[in-house]
């Protein structure tokens, strides 16, 4: 009800076995972020076996040549995507 007020938007709440990408976004995001905590208080490139055994795992996943699937996501992509894809702005 409160998002509906605040955003106009209608939240659904899913059951666990409907939301499996939304929990591997969320264990990735998770994993990106205790990496972080280690590499920006020490800056400096880190090997693959110096962050956590998750993340390794998570990079074994095939995601393209290169890793290039893992790239960074700016706001003129997300907007292009979007308008691509005739997704309204909201």
């Amino acid at each position: 009800m409160e998002a509906q007020r605040a955003f106009g938007i209608n939240v659904q709440f899913l059951k666990k076995s409907q939301s499996t990408a939304f929990q591997a976004a969320d264990l990735l995001a998770y994993e990106h972020f205790r990496a972080n905590q280690k590499v920006v208080p020490n800056p400096g490139i880190f090997a693959l076996d110096e962050l956590r055994n998750p993340l390794q795992r998570l990079n074994e996943i095939p995601n393209g040549e290169n890793g290039a699937d893992w790239g960074i996501t700016e706001k003129v992509h997300l907007l292009e995507f979007c308008y691509e894809q005739k997704i309204p702005p909201r």
